[in-house]
């Protein structure tokens, strides 16, 4: 029934149940995988620490990371004054990326015999349609959310989007 399952990965935890929905059905369909993460740009730094404690760097690579998440500050101006706006830099995004890619590889990898990875600069809904496009995706999975729901309701979540724009059904994981 489906040939071509491309699921959206964020290391994040509804993104791991997507990345394990996907999985089961790719195993059971004899799909092939094709797992994708567009890099965490619009994802806050507080936001990112759970996501690399999540993934278990060794020390020396969390090390490294960490430095490399602490830039110089960039001005804002916010309610009449400068507020810091810490930037983080493409290199730590990457690593990121990488790392969520590796972990998804590994858990696909048991059971599904064809996986391919993606790490994607372009937006996550954009991402996963470019992804999709290229591996003649029968479906895509991914988590319902990211971007919290009142950030979600205003703006649009990736989830909609690409529920909106795809030519192929899509499951959302809860």
């Amino acid at each position: 029934m489906y040939r071509s399952i491309v699921v959206a990965v964020d290391g994040s935890e509804l993104g791991h149940r997507a990345l394990v929905a996907a999985t089961g059905m790719a195993a059971a369909f004899k799909s092939r995988l094709t797992v994708v993460h567009a890099l965490l740009r619009g994802v806050g730094h507080d936001n990112l620490h759970p996501i690399i404690d999540r993934l278990k760097f060794d020390e020396a690579q969390r090390k490294s990371l960490v430095q490399l998440m602490v830039p110089p500050m960039v001005g804002s101006g916010v309610a009449g004054g400068e507020a810091p706006v810490v930037v983080v830099p493409e290199d730590a995004l990457t690593m990121i990326g990488q790392r969520v890619l590796a972990e998804a590889a590994v858990v696909a990898a048991a059971s599904v015999i064809d996986v391919r990875q993606v790490l994607s600069s372009d937006h996550p809904a954009a991402a996963i349609a470019a992804a999709a496009a290229e591996a003649g995706a029968d479906l895509i999975v991914m988590g319902s959310r990211g971007l919290g729901r009142l950030k979600g309701f205003l703006l649009g979540s990736v989830s909609q989007q690409v529920v909106h724009d795809s030519a192929c059904p899509c499951l959302i994981v809860k």
